[in-house]
């Protein structure tokens, strides 16, 4: 009798496993994070193999934003400063890093670079990707090619991944603030070059690096950052997007440098990039509050103080 019911038993469990297996068989298999790169920086290079992405706001553009690095990545830190204010403002990990920031499109718009004091601030046709969005991850590749003649060296590199998106909570937008009139503006005391204009070099090349402390600010600029690490510009000023663009124009004219293609004008957003020797800048101008925020992205400038 318990020899038959222990058959019986055994029969059902049989039977409750193959008709449970097909569905288990179903199941997908958990997608496998991936993070894989290469950097090349200040003569040095550098095996990447982790990475964060996330959604971050440069400046009211959401963007998706990549990091790999050869180390692991505190990614509590960045939560932190998503949760401020929405950017990554906040976030900057001392390590090894190669970032990429992609629009809503999918386009690869930037590239930021550190490693060892050595930093890089990359935009234009050398930043080439894409990026896929799927199920709450991210996956894609991006390039930076190399400069051959860059003061920094052949500053480069190769990532590839598929990671899960980190999202930037919400917040409730402000109400629209009327913008600055339109008015001339006026270069700081800082800016304005020396009556003997021939004494700056007119190219990296030369041998004397320009100095990022000599680019063009208006007089009433606010809340000036500059970001040695990242060589980044940051400043803040109550005129319009159009006033700053056209100011910004005109001073960097004035001390020699070049437009790199045409430049993108709204009232909301500019984007001006210059080249002046074997240095770049890419400016962007855009509204924020009542006036308007800029930042701008170097390579090949001196970042030491005057």
């Amino acid at each position: 009798m318990w020899r038959r019911s222990s058959q019986v038993r055994l029969s059902c469990w049989l039977l409750a496993f193959l008709w449970a297996s097909p569905a288990l068989a179903q199941q997908p298999a958990a997608t496998k994070d991936l993070a894989k790169g290469k950097l090349t920086l200040g003569g040095k290079g550098y095996v990447l193999m982790h990475g964060v992405a996330y959604q971050a706001k440069f400046f009211d553009e959401m963007m998706t934003h990549i990091m790999l690095s050869d180390r692991a990545i505190d990614a509590s830190e960045l939560k932190k400063s998503l949760a401020k204010d929405g950017t990554d403002d906040h976030f900057f990990p001392f390590q090894p890093q190669a970032k990429v920031s992609f629009t809503a499109d999918g386009e690869p718009s930037f590239s930021n670079a550190w490693a060892a004091n050595h930093s890089l601030s990359v935009s234009g046709p050398r930043l080439t990707g894409e990026i896929r969005a799927e199920n709450g991850r991210v996956r894609g590749e991006a390039v930076l090619a190399g400069k051959e003649d860059s003061p920094t060296g052949d500053a480069n590199f190769e990532i590839t991944f598929d990671l899960p998106l980190i999202v930037t909570p919400v917040k409730a937008a402000k109400p629209a603030s009327t913008p600055a009139p339109a008015t001339a503006l006026k270069p700081n005391a800082r800016d304005t070059p020396p009556a003997s204009a021939g004494t700056m070099p007119k190219s990296a090349g030369e041998g004397i690096a320009l100095s990022a402390y000599s680019l063009p600010m208006p007089e009433n600029a606010s809340e000036v950052n500059y970001k040695t690490l990242v060589k980044q510009i940051t400043y803040k000023c109550p005129s319009n997007v159009t006033t700053i663009a056209s100011f910004l124009n005109q001073e960097l004219g004035k001390q020699g440098w070049n437009k790199s293609g045409a430049d993108l004008l709204t009232p909301k957003s500019s984007i001006l990039k210059r080249s002046r020797g074997d240095a770049s800048l890419t400016l962007f101008v855009r509204a924020e509050g009542a006036g308007s925020k800029v930042t701008i992205m170097s390579e090949g400038l001196s970042w030491e103080k005057p």
